[in-house]
């Protein structure tokens, strides 16, 4: 019975012109996700690359930190190795980068968030955004599957299954497939897989097409890992996708007329889809608020203003001589002053981050940003993939600043003496020449396969419940369902 139902539910909808038309329009808006997500990412890895190379050439040599030196050195007839010095090293910033990904037509929201970081060896690295295109337009544009799923296919698919059961109760054909013995469970069911596999067909199409267009991109090449993580969103889809023509037969059984089942079935989507992801944001400054930039500035600079017995003194006579007692009290006092700032940003950092967190999950109570949030997760993208790149520049900068204190030891000739003041820290710790093989360069690495199931499994038993749910739900009620 239910291969009987499905089969003429999936030949109804073939035969409709408005599926085939639904079909086409579905096609050619992935298939301008896949040419604009191909220019994007060609776009964004050439920019990294670009930043990336700039960032090792200052590692290697620093042209501006090293100008005056090597002045002085051709001025004099000396030669002038071109390498950066401990100190030019102790005080670079780095601008670092992530990169982004093969899978950024999925999911492609770094557009919203910051993509960068300049880490420095006294303070905690800084969150910045890098961008090869304007990003206000770039959020104006995106085309990404997630959005493609949540704002167009959510709304076509509420367009085509809120009369599954009030538009048949109305034509008399509910009436007549009942009293020819075919089971109501059957019925649900049929009907369910024949819209599932409607949609599913341009889906599939759509994939492969993009995956096509984008592996003939110009230097563009899927990693390991990518094919599971394309195994799992296409889960997540059709865990989507059978959410959302359940919602349509819940609403479609509890109504009297198709008019009003479509009108409540657009409401509740442009509540889910819309309303309650953008609202949900509203109130977290109460729950968790944080400091403005111009606040915490001013934060820092009266901790600063406070401290005590904090000597700032300065003698040019120090400098060639050992350590003196006022020296380490100027050294001394300055640890403390970047000390302070050091932890106010970094409170600074983990309330913001806190804060999205809670957000976010206020967000993912309705499944459309669930289903959003786990398209991030799988693509390394959003929230969740900058925040990974942000914990990897910390790490980095503890291996860098232990790199800097070890090769400043192994100097005899140091006075080991590190301090954030670049004019005066260079008299007191190791200037030696560093090679280029010998810096810790920053590599940034994307979650591992494990990881990402880690985070996601929530996610897609989130979105899987809901599925369940609805569809027990429209069971009972639909056993319940006076056909007359």
């Amino acid at each position: 019975m239910i291969r009987y139902v499905f089969l003429k539910e999936l030949q109804c909808n073939l035969l409709s012109s408005k599926i085939l038309i639904t079909w086409g329009i579905l096609i050619l808006i992935f298939i301008l996700n896949a040419i604009s997500s191909s220019v994007d990412i060609f776009k964004a890895n050439k920019s990294f690359n670009l930043i990336e190379q700039e960032n090792n050439e200052r590692m290697i040599y620093d042209e501006e930190a090293g100008l005056f030196n090597e002045l002085i050195a051709k001025a004099s007839n000396k030669p002038y190795e071109r390498k950066n010095g401990l100190d030019m090293l102790t005080f670079a910033r780095q601008n670092l980068v992530k990169k982004g990904t093969t899978l950024s037509f999925i999911s492609d929201t770094d557009a919203n968030v910051p993509n960068g970081s300049d880490m420095f060896y006294f303070l905690m690295p800084s969150i910045k955004t890098n961008s090869s295109s304007n990003i206000y337009l770039n959020a104006l544009y995106s085309l990404s599957w997630s959005r493609i799923f949540i704002f167009i296919l959510g709304f076509v698919i509420a367009c085509f299954s809120y009369d599954a059961f009030s538009g048949e109760k109305e034509q008399g054909t509910l009436k007549l497939m009942l009293s020819s013995r075919i089971s109501r469970f059957s019925i649900v069911v049929g009907k369910y897989l024949g819209l599932l596999i409607t949609f599913i067909i341009p889906l599939m199409i759509a994939l492969v097409i993009t995956i096509v267009m984008v592996m003939v991109s110009p230097r563009i090449e899927f990693l390991k890992g990518d094919a599971v993580k394309l195994l799992l969103f296409v889960f997540a889809g059709i865990v989507f996708i059978s959410m959302n023509i359940l919602v349509g037969f819940m609403i479609s059984c509890l109504s009297k007329t198709s008019a009003v089942s479509l009108s409540i079935n657009l409401i509740v989507w442009t509540i889910l889809a819309v309303i309650f992801p953008s609202t949900s944001w509203l109130g977290i400054n109460r729950i968790k608020p944080i400091p403005t930039i111009a606040e915490v500035n001013d934060e820092i600079r009266i901790k600063q203003d406070d401290l005590k017995d904090c000597s700032l003194e300065w003698r040019s006579d120090w400098v060639g001589k050992e350590p003196t007692e006022g020296l380490l009290r100027r050294k001394e006092c300055c640890d403390r002053r970047t000390k302070i700032e050091t932890d106010v940003w970094w409170d600074y950092y983990n309330r913001l981050f806190s804060q999205t967190e809670t957000a976010i999950s206020i967000a993912s109570i309705s499944p459309f940003s669930s289903f959003q949030f786990l398209c991030d997760k799988l693509t390394d993208n959003g929230y969740y993939g900058y925040s990974n790149f942000y914990n990897q520049v910390v790490d980095y900068q503890k291996q860098y600043r232990n790199f800097i204190d070890d090769k400043d030891q192994a100097d005899k000739n140091s006075s080991h003496l590190i301090w954030n003041e670049n004019y005066y820290t260079c008299y007191f710790m190791s200037n030696k020449k560093i090679d280029a093989n010998e810096i810790p360069m920053f590599t940034y690495e994307p979650s591992s396969i494990r990881e990402v199931l880690k985070s996601s499994v929530w996610n897609i038993f989130y979105l899987s419940g809901w599925a369940i749910l609805l569809f027990a739900s429209v069971c009972i009620v639909f056993f319940r369902y006076d056909v007359r």
